[in-house]
């Protein structure tokens, strides 16, 4: 959900004017130590906005990124925020690389596990069987072809920007450290990474790149119809249960026909008096049966 138009205008009065610009560090054409300033709210929110996917993705994934955007534009007020909108960054592209990669990287390991087994005479560890984040960010690289020239902010910056021994884990610290770090409290992470959150949506983007293919459309389209048959069925239902027993004589004499409330209320009131005439006459039976003792 965007921020109102009126949060915009509250946050912008919020910040001390002799604060200056907002400076923060950005990839900049052939300066990858580059920072960017900014003068004014209006040109860091434009700044910011600007980075959202490119392409078609997920609903849920651009919740989360547009969090992420959120927490940064919000970092106008406090910078300490813009940290905040980096790890929820990163747990967008965590979504993102386990719907696109999770299912794939399963049958690699057991494809691996049942060779290992094969050929070595020894117990396969648990490690073995599992896959971790890290691999999720190599399998991009390995196994579905992100190259140095298929990141946009690398063509931005030009020739030294080179984002994936990030991801291989091969140039220190990774893309899986940053985000271990961020999320598990490490007592040196106070920096802004520079060009994070633009990182993180060319890789989003990467991954969705042919999403949704023929067969997830199918499958969408099959879930739709479906969920619109189940809330076609339990509409009937709930109009069939909110129909009292005297609809027509209701209809006949021109008075609306009661709520579901209401004929729920009579219905549990018909059972209450049904249940009260049984107890009386089963004390009355019982008074009866002691005098003809």
């Amino acid at each position: 959900m965007p921020l109102p138009p009126d949060c915009f205008d509250a946050v912008a009065a919020a910040r001390d004017p002799s604060r200056g610009s907002l400076v923060t560090p950005w990839p900049m054409p052939r300066n990858m130590g580059g920072q960017a300033s900014v003068p004014t709210f209006a040109e860091w929110r434009s700044f910011v906005l600007e980075l959202i996917p490119r392409r078609t993705i997920p609903e849920i994934v651009l919740r989360k990124f547009e969090r992420a955007q959120k927490l940064h534009v919000l970092a106008w007020l406090d910078f300490d925020l813009i940290k905040a909108g980096e790890l929820v960054g990163m747990t967008a592209l965590e979504l993102a690389r386990t719907d696109r990669y999770a299912h794939a990287e399963k049958q690699r390991r057991r494809k691996l596990v049942a060779r290992k087994a094969e050929t070595k005479d020894r117990e396969i560890s648990k490690g073995e069987k599992s896959w971790a984040e890290r691999d999720l960010l190599k399998h991009m690289v390995e196994s579905d072809g992100l190259t140095e020239e298929q990141v946009p902010m690398n063509m931005r910056c030009g020739s030294p920007s080179q984002v994936i021994d990030r991801l291989t884990g091969e140039a220190k610290p990774s893309l899986s450290d940053l985000r271990n770090d961020s999320a598990h409290g490490a007592p040196f992470v106070g920096f802004p990474q520079s060009g994070l959150l633009e990182l993180v949506r060319d890789l989003i983007d990467y991954a969705y790149r042919d999403w949704p293919s023929v067969v997830e459309m199918a499958v969408i389209a099959r879930l739709t119809r479906s969920r619109v048959r189940s809330r076609r069925i339990s509409r009937n239902v709930r109009e069939r249960h909110t129909q009292p027993a005297f609809a027509g004589s209701a209809a006949a004499s021109g008075s609306a026909r009661p709520s579901y409330e209401q004929s729920a209320s009579s219905t549990a009131g018909a059972i209450r008096a049904r249940l009260n005439a049984i107890c009386r006459s089963m004390a009355i039976g019982r008074s009866d049966s002691v005098k003809r003792q």
